[in-house]
């Protein structure tokens, strides 16, 4: 029997549902702020620092509309817009010199090949235009599992037959 890689990962949600399994995703936000906090200690400019990390929120906010999410960490995608925001704005602070400080030079040569895939990322992320994003709302509709949704006819039936309130996660949240 052959069987195709699209057979197998169309079951995939239907396998981890039935194992009970959680997807997490883990943001940048937090290393970025540790970082913010972090580079304090090396930089004497407060004001151009704040301005710098505010810069790398918004860089932050778009690597969550793409997949950078699932290939890096959350350290390294927050590192990569520091660096983004930086080098765009023209500020003069040198987040080379920090990293430079704060790692040795065997780690920083794995990290800035990983965060230069990290800031080629960030540069070039461009927002999906409604146009773009309708055709893909559509098949979204077939992904969606009616019984996790506290608003279907599906999940209050099944609750009714429980006979108890189940357990709603913020994932389950449709």
């Amino acid at each position: 029997v052959q069987t195709k890689s699209d057979d197998i990962l169309g079951l995939e949600f239907v396998v981890i549902q039935s194992l009970q399994f959680e997807l997490a995703v883990h943001h940048p936000y937090r290393p970025a702020y540790g970082f913010y906090l972090d580079m304090q200690a090396y930089y004497e400019d407060l004001e151009l620092l704040k301005s710098v990390y505010d810069h790398a929120l918004r860089y932050i906010d778009n690597s969550l509309f793409t997949d950078l999410v699932f290939f890096y960490q959350p350290s390294q995608i927050a590192l990569g817009a520091f660096k983004v925001a930086a080098k765009e704005k023209d500020i003069d602070i040198d987040i080379d010199t920090y990293l430079a400080q704060r790692f040795d030079a065997r780690s920083l040569e794995v990290l800035y090949s990983v965060l230069d895939d990290v800031q080629d990322a960030l540069s070039d992320f461009k927002l999906v235009t409604i146009k773009e994003a309708q055709p893909i709302d559509r098949k979204l509709i077939l992904c969606r599992n009616p019984e996790k949704n506290p608003n279907s006819k599906l999940f209050k039936k099944k609750v009714a037959d429980q006979g108890e309130t189940p357990y709603i996660s913020d994932s389950d949240s449709d």
